[in-house]
C-alpha cells in the first residue's frame, strides 16, 4: 500500500505542476486503492454516469445467489436509465422497464425480510 500512496503523491504533484489552468482534479480515497482523475470538462452528470456504469458492471459480476444482488442490480439499472435520459424524456418502454425493476426491488426486499425473520 505504501507504494500506491507514493504513486498518488507523485501523480498529485505532477498535476499541480501543470497549473490550475489545466483544470485537472485528482481524488484519492486513502485505504481504498482508488485514484480518480477528472479533466477540465468533467461534469457532475458525466461523473455520475461513469460511477453508475461502474456500479452496473459490478452488479453484473456479483453472484446472483447473493441476497442483495437484486437490490444492487435493479437500483443500478434504474439509475443508468435515468442518467442516460437526464437531458431528454423517458420513453414509455423505459418507464415500463423502471416499473418492472421497482417490482423486482419490492420482491427482493420481501425475500430479504423473510430470510431475516426465519
Amino acid at each position: 500500500m505504501r507504494r500506491f500512496e507514493e504513486f498518488y503523491m507523485m501523480l498529485d504533484e505532477m498535476a499541480r505542476s501543470c497549473g490550475p489552468e489545466t483544470g485537472i482534479r485528482i481524488e484519492h480515497e486513502p485505504g481504498s486503492g482508488i485514484i480518480r482523475i477528472f479533466g477540465y470538462d468533467a461534469t457532475s452528470l458525466g461523473i455520475a454516469r461513469k460511477g453508475v456504469g461502474d456500479l452496473l458492471e459490478h452488479s453484473h459480476h456479483t453472484a446472483e445467489h447473493h441476497p442483495f444482488w437484486a437490490l444492487l442490480y435493479h437500483c443500478a439499472e434504474i439509475s443508468e436509465t435515468i442518467l442516460s435520459k437526464w437531458e431528454d424524456q423517458l420513453t414509455a418502454d423505459e418507464m415500463d422497464e423502471i416499473d418492472w425493476s421497482i417490482r423486482e426491488l419490492k420482491d427482493a426486499c420481501a425475500r430479504i425480510r423473510a430470510d431475516a425473520d426465519s
